[in-house]
Parts: C-alpha cells; sequence; structure tokens
C-alpha cells in the first residue's frame, strides 16, 4: 500500500491517519510508509528553515511593520513547524491511531514554543543591537534545526508498545559530542525509553552538547 498525500494542515494528517487505521495491513503500513513519512518530514524542515531566514532578512530590511509584527510570523511558523513535526513523529513510530495529543504531548509542545519564543525575543534584542559572536544567518538556521528535537519527541512518544525497543544511533560521518558517543547504541524498551527521556530531556538535538548541531537518530524494532 503507497500513499501519497500532500498535507498543509492537521486535518489532512487526521485523513491519513484514519486511511491507515483501516487497512488489514497496518503493521505493514509502518514500515512501507516511514520512508515516506521521513521525506516529509525533511520537506517540512527545509520550509521551516527556509520562512526563518526570510522572515529575518525581511525584518533587517524594514519589509515588517514592526518589530511585534516580524516576532508575530516567526512564532506563527514556529506554532506551525512543531506541531506538524511531532505529529510527522508520531506517524513515523506507527502511531495512527493516537494522532489526538495527548496533554502530556500538548504540555511538552507548549513549553518548547514557549522557550524558543524565548531565544527568539534575544536574538531580535541582539539584531537590533547589532550584537552577537555568531553570524546571524547560522544562529537562525539553529533555530530552525530545532526542530529535529520535536520530531524525536513525536517518534518517541509515538512507540508505547512495549514489545518494541528503541535504540539511539550514531551518524557515522559526524562529529560527535560527549553526550552522543555515550549514548551510541544503548537500547531501552519503548516504555523505559519514554521515562528516561522525561527523567534527563535527552533527545537527538535536545539537552545533548553539541546541541542542535546534533546527527543522531533513533531506531526502533520488535523485540
Amino acid at each position: 500500500m503507497k500513499l501519497r498525500i500532500h498535507y498543509d494542515k492537521l486535518e489532512d494528517l487526521e485523513l491519513l491517519a484514519k486511511a491507515l487505521a483501516r487497512t488489514d495491513a497496518w503493521h505493514e503500513a509502518i514500515a512501507s510508509e516511514r520512508a515516506w513519512v521521513e521525506r516529509e518530514y525533511r520537506i517540512e524542515l527545509e520550509t521551516f528553515r527556509r520562512q526563518l531566514a526570510d522572515d529575518l532578512a525581511r525584518y533587517r530590511s524594514g519589509g515588517f511593520r514592526s518589530r511585534g509584527q516580524a516576532e508575530w510570523w516567526m512564532k506563527r511558523h514556529i506554532r506551525q513547524a512543531y506541531l506538524h513535526a511531532f505529529i510527522e513523529g508520531k506517524i513515523a513510530a506507527g502511531g495512527y491511531r493516537r494522532m489526538a495529543l495527548r496533554p502530556d504531548e500538548e504540555k511538552w509542545l507548549l513549553k518548547q514554543r514557549r522557550d524558543e519564543y524565548k531565544y527568539l525575543r534575544k536574538f531580535l534584542d541582539d539584531v537590533d543591537a547589532g550584537k552577537g559572536r555568531m553570524p546571524y544567518a547560522r544562529r537562525i538556521r539553529m533555530y530552525g534545526d530545532a526542530l529535529n528535537s520535536v520530531y524525536w519527541a513525536g517518534f518517541a512518544s509515538g512507540n508505547r508498545d512495549p514489545r518494541r525497543t528503541i535504540t539511539w544511533v550514531a551518524h557515522p560521518a559526524a562529529e560527535h559530542c560527549e553526550t552522543c558517543m555515550e549514548l551510541d547504541g544503548r537500547t531501552w524498551t519503548a516504555p523505559a525509553f519514554q521515562r528516561w527521556v522525561q527523567e534527563t530531556g535527552i533527545l537527538p538535538g535536545q539537552n545533548t552538547k553539541c546541541l542542535t548541531n546534533c546527527k543522531c537518530h533513533l531506531e526502533d524494532r520488535f523485540a
């Protein structure tokens, strides 16, 4: 079974979930559609990076009426991208029947967005003052790259089957921080991994020493 649905709204993701839930080959659909979902997420990531870069360029050139308008657009892009990335992560984990966000998931996303809004305000303060040691283009890309940890949070949250294991995998060609080197190859059951994330707050790209430069990923399989 192959589904090719381009979606822009949460309602479209719900339609995808219902279509997959009706199939008899549900477990086969998890594997066959995962590559597609991952490609959709890569499109989401590149779109998000471009949106933030365009917003920054527009702000610096005076294209917004005010800083408040610039913040409104940037926050809008963050809010939409974070929701989509989290749900795409759940779909990649086979969470087709759990599309509605649980209260703990909504709380986590809200905290992530608020933290990002705080960093955004500090960034725009630096832009206004002409301060900061890192080039602004590189810095805004790091904010875009923070989306990876949201995707992996959705992936971890969608993996709730105790028969599944989750393994931390470091990219073979990337330079790694101490956190990632220590975690490379470590395996948990899905429930144990969720508890570990709740305790440590660590995901690829989040709370690792390499921060958003992280190139690690998670792999799941049935034990």
